[in-house]
């Protein structure tokens, strides 16, 4: 799947915990997805950005990185839970048709029987499978109704925390399902106290499984995410009074890594109070945190990180638009920090105090294009139209791409003669190491056939010489033709299957060119100068 895949190339964690804090706002709106690929529009402070994660991913928020963006990064985990609940819908509907195809008949038999009998099977069933004692014993104590047998028999079940494989990870989590049953019914019975003590409980014992399993194939994660579900749940029924609660969260969000106790999740159980009372604790365990202004050497720490975006959850919970921006700015040791301190204060109607810091992260983090595209459209609305053009001019210069060159022509205006003047000097004077770059940025602007003029082949790499090839095929076969030809000759002359590969791609395209007989003849001619690479003769006999 290109998604998942995508999501487990993703290198940064940064982006990473901007997505998972994205997605934890409700930012994320899915409009199509499937098993191949993904399109949701991310809301991001007051703008809106159309996501697609498929082979070749894209956001409008116009970052040219190619590790992603946090709103990349929010799109894939979305994809990821709407996947995963379609497949645990599937399996739980599976399993209930499974078993209430296979009870009906086995029931009626087992009713013939005496109750004897079927103690005497059961307790047979038990010595001989570790699982079903488990299950047998857990059943027992829920109807015993002794608070500390069952939290020992769900102990047993729980079991120890060491390496489990795959399989092993997935068999573990089968075997915890009557767990979660038996704490939907103490929550059905109306014991919201203690199923939510036991679902806490069973959940830091998970933490340690979790930490030594290979939960790949996200069967434990899902488990933990149901069981965090449920121990919310029994906290809005009142299981646990606010205060007890709200020391609860103040010690396990902050050790949270793995999402199961973010306050969006626990809101309804705190309601406003508890929530204002939460942030007031974690507020002053994040105080105690250094800052790290634009340009401060170092890396982020993952443990500064994750605080970081719980004091920003909950500034957004309770509507504190100062503890938010002092949490996003905290740690501005990246150009995608900045600009998320930037945006929160924009939000906030602090328009010049955003403008001020994003341009700070421009002279420390030139690199990061999302940065430009923002503080030139805040330049643009605000009229400061020659700002905006500099900015994204200087952007170019400095790492001149297609999109920087896309980017400054949005923003130009009747100025972009100008501009486009300029960036043809900067990329003329590069002369080879620029020729590609003018080439795209000229194919964009005027089109094919006035960029083939200015064309110079020997200055162009094999692949973007082939590209261009391609394109001509249709309306300029001659010039096709010839640069098909002089890609084919080099690629001839290297001995390796990569290069044979590219001499049979390069003949396809090639066959539809050239006459019948002509192109017969180049084929025979080919085969007889290179018969001995039995390779490329065995690829030639395949395609012609």
């Amino acid at each position: 799947m290109p998604l998942k895949s995508w999501l487990e190339n993703l290198s940064s964690p940064t982006l990473m915990r901007a997505g998972q804090a994205l997605l934890a706002q409700q930012a994320v709106s899915m409009l199509a997805c499937d098993t191949e690929q993904c399109q949701a529009r991310v809301q991001d402070g007051q703008h809106s950005y159309l996501v697609t994660l498929a082979e070749q991913s894209t956001c409008e928020c116009g970052t040219d990185n190619q590790g992603g963006c946090a709103h990349m990064a929010a799109t894939a985990l979305a994809w990821l839970q709407h996947s995963a609940a379609g497949l645990t819908t599937q399996r739980k509907a599976s399993k209930t048709a499974s078993a209430q195809a296979s009870a009906g008949p086995l029931r009626a038999r087992l009713e013939q029987h005496s109750s004897a009998e079927l103690a005497q099977l059961l307790d047979t069933l038990c010595q001989r499978s570790r699982e079903v004692s488990q299950q047998v014993t857990l059943w027992l104590e829920r109807r015993g109704q002794a608070p500390a047998a069952l939290k020992a028999a769900l102990s047993q079940m729980l079991g120890r925390a060491h390496f489990r494989d795959y399989q092993a990870t997935k068999r573990y989590v089968a075997s915890l399902e009557p767990m979660l049953d038996a704490l939907h019914e103490l929550l059905a019975e109306g014991q919201a106290a203690s199923a939510a003590e036991l679902a806490d409980w069973a959940q830091q014992r998970l933490i340690k499984v979790l930490e030594n399993a290979d939960d790949s194939g996200g069967y434990l994660g899902e488990l933990m995410g149901e069981l965090s579900t449920l121990l919310a749940t029994a906290c809005e029924q009142g299981g646990m009074p606010t205060p007890a609660l709200v020391k609860l969260l103040a010690k396990r969000c902050l050790e949270d890594e793995w999402g199961l106790y973010t306050p969006e999740r626990f809101a309804a159980a705190l309601g406003p109070q508890g929530l204002q009372a939460l942030a007031e604790v974690v507020h002053q365990a994040w105080a105690k945190q250094p800052s790290y202004p634009p340009g401060s050497p170092g890396r982020q720490g993952y443990r500064g990180e994750s605080l970081d975006s719980v004091m920003v959850e909950l500034a957004q919970l309770i509507g504190n638009p100062d503890w938010e921006i002092a949490a996003l700015s905290r740690d501005s040791r990246c150009g995608y920090q900045c600009l998320r301190a930037a945006q929160a204060m924009h939000a906030a109607g602090r328009v010049r105090a955003a403008i001020a810091w994003l341009e700070q992260g421009i002279r420390h983090y030139p690199d990061d294009t999302r940065q430009h595209v923002c503080l030139a459209r805040w330049y643009w609305d605000d009229g400061l139209e020659q700002e905006a053009q500099g900015l994204l001019w200087t952007h170019f210069e400095q790492r001149p791409t297609l999109e920087r060159f896309q980017l400054l022509r949005q923003y130009s205006g009747a100025n972009w003669p100008h501009w486009r003047a300029q960036c043809e000097a900067l990329l003329s004077a590069q002369q080879a190491y620029g020729h590609s770059v003018l080439i795209e940025c000229l194919l964009d602007d005027d089109g094919l056939d006035a960029t083939l003029p200015r064309v110079r082949a020997e200055w162009l790499n094999a692949s973007f010489l082939e590209e261009l090839a391609t394109r001509c095929m249709a309306d300029h076969p001659a010039q096709a033709i010839r640069w098909l030809g002089d890609l084919l000759a080099q690629a001839q002359e290297t001995a390796s299957n990569p290069a044979y590969h590219d001499v049979v791609r390069l003949l396809r395209k090639l066959q539809t060119l050239l006459p019948e007989a002509e192109f017969a003849q180049r084929l025979a001619d080919l085969r007889q100068t290179y018969h001995r690479r039995r390779n490329l003769m065995l690829l030639l006999n395949q395609a012609f």
